[in-house]
């Protein structure tokens, strides 16, 4: 069960960031589109979820890091998961708590890496985003 509140990202959105990660600017790639389209549903839903009370990504940045593992994991999009992925994820901890995430370029591949890898998991990657992460400027 999910409470996805009606601020939250939505399908759209993802496939907006998709589409702007593909950009020649961002590292380009293959502009396809969708790969698996009910995963997509389930990434925008899965940090909201809870079942009977519990709620398993209860912070912020357990939140994040939930949707960033799905649309890594799941290769929702024929191209350009990792990067999509990350800038969601930054977004979401940037709206949730007011903070950025400050990393380097090197530093979010390895992190999206580890992730795809299965070397990071969802509280490792909310405990890394919560380090990285400094008030806004």
């Amino acid at each position: 069960m999910t409470g996805r509140p009606s601020w939250a990202p939505a399908v759209e959105d993802l496939i907006e960031i998709n589409k702007r990660a593909l950009q020649p600017e961002y590292g380009g790639g293959l502009p396809h589109g969708i790969n698996y389209a009910s995963g997509l549903y389930s990434v925008v839903d899965r940090p909201w979820q809870r079942y009977f009370g519990f709620e398993p990504f209860p912070s912020p940045y357990e939140k994040a890091a939930a949707l960033m593992d799905g649309i890594i994991n799941n290769h929702v999009f024929d191209d350009g998961n990792k990067r999509t992925a990350f800038t969601a994820g930054v977004a979401l901890v940037e709206y949730l708590t007011g903070r950025d995430v400050v990393s380097t370029v090197q530093e979010e591949v390895q992190v999206t890496l580890a992730v795809e890898q299965g070397h990071m998991s969802i509280a490792d990657l909310a405990e890394w985003l919560e380090a990285h992460s400094a008030p806004c400027s």
